[in-house]
């Protein structure tokens, strides 16, 4: 231990002496566990004691062909020293140096900030006429539709945009986002449209209060809403009209809706999907005036 600084003699002679003869033969795990020990020791020993006094040198470590390290067939049977030059102290001590800083950097590199290419989507209403009332408004002025419960797949139950790309595989999108849950947009957005095409503000959506239990109530069963392969949007459900008073139902019905977009695009597609969505709602606002108009 002569020329050693004192902290890396204690630690030196606290290390267990390494049986290379047998464990690696015996117990292949047992001497990989205690390669990895003793070289982490001697690595936390060059750390801790002063390299310019005196530098461990691993070339006179003894070679075997029984473990390899990081590519190196080596490992130290016996614990064995020499006193470095100056030439050998500043290249070691460089080279040390030069990783820190290596790194520094990479660390530095890997945790900067990066901006998130995320974007979000929402489905629209259709507009609300200027001028000209809508259909079937005569019939149904003052008409009380509640609107669900509105059920969709679960794997439209997602924050990803989903696209169709064969009849049994879907591709979910890695930066194509919905802003909300699909189903509250979805609900959101076929009561603003009945709203309008019924010409009527008395629409709530289940679950209602016992005193605003409407006349009519709307169930929906999605069961496509996305794009395909072909660039299209597809939206099929399947519906039915409902008295809430006598729990009958008036009329059902099954709708499928094709839309083009005007681009390849996630907004174009999105814009599609409000339209195919707002497709759904006029067969809906003709069956709701419809049997309302008999009623009356």
């Amino acid at each position: 231990m002569r020329g050693l600084t004192r902290p890396m003699s204690r630690l030196l002679l606290s290390l267990p002496v390494l049986n290379t003869s047998t464990s690696l033969r015996t117990n292949s795990a047992e001497g990989s566990k205690q390669h990895n020990f003793f070289c982490r020791a001697v690595v936390m020993v060059c750390r801790t004691s002063s390299i310019k006094k005196s530098t461990v040198s691993f070339s006179s470590f003894p070679r075997r062909r029984e473990s390899r390290l990081f590519g190196l067939s080596w490992i130290p049977a016996r614990a064995s020293y020499r006193k470095l030059g100056r030439n050998d102290t500043w290249k070691y001590t460089n080279s040390f140096r030069i990783t820190l800083v290596a790194l520094f950097l990479a660390g530095c590199g890997s945790f900067s900030a990066k901006p998130d290419p995320s974007r979000f989507f929402t489905l629209t209403a259709i507009a609300q006429p200027v001028s000209a009332p809508a259909q079937g408004s005569s019939n149904s002025a003052g008409v009380s539709l509640g609107i669900g419960p509105i059920r969709l797949p679960g794997y439209l139950d997602r924050e990803e945009i989903v696209t169709r790309v064969s009849p049994n595989r879907i591709d979910l999108s890695e930066y194509d986002r919905w802003a909300e849950p699909l189903e509250t947009n979805f609900s959101r957005v076929v009561g603003q449209n009945l709203s309008v095409l019924l010409n009527t503000d008395r629409v709530v959506f289940y679950p209602w209060e016992l005193t605003r239990r409407p006349n009519y109530q709307l169930t929906i069963e999605v069961l496509r809403f996305e794009p395909n392969a072909r660039g299209e949007v597809q939206l099929s459900a399947r519906w039915e009209i409902l008295d809430t008073n006598k729990r009958t139902p008036l009329q059902a019905g099954e709708s499928g809706i094709t839309r083009q977009p005007t681009a390849q695009s996630t907004d174009a597609s999105v814009a599609a999907l409000s339209e195919a969505l707002g497709d759904l709602s006029r067969e809906i606002a003709n069956a709701v005036s419809a049997i309302d108009g008999q009623k009356k």
